[in-house]
């Protein structure tokens, strides 16, 4: 997350919408999702997921993220800001 947010305002915003991808070597199916948002304000918001598929329908996900304007600092997402990941 932090080689992520490390990145330039306009690198990001060029990122793909969603992009997502298999991890490959797990024990269990896993996929690695990138969501780049812009928001009215012109606030980018950027989460990564992952998603472990389990036994019977189950998953365990994870998802942190941040938001950022251009020239500032990363703003790091609370649990409430990525509740619609989980």
């Amino acid at each position: 997350m932090a080689a992520l947010a490390a990145h330039p305002y306009q690198t990001l915003a060029a990122l793909p919408g969603v992009d997502a991808e298999e991890i490959a070597g797990l024990p269990k199916q896993a996929t690695l999702t990138t969501f780049r948002d812009v928001l009215p304000e012109g606030r980018l918001r950027v989460v990564v997921q992952v998603v472990v598929r389990g036994m019977l329908g189950s998953a365990r996900i994870w998802a942190k993220g941040f938001y950022l304007l251009p020239g500032a600092q990363p703003i790091p997402a609370t649990d409430e800001d990525l509740y619609e990941f989980f």
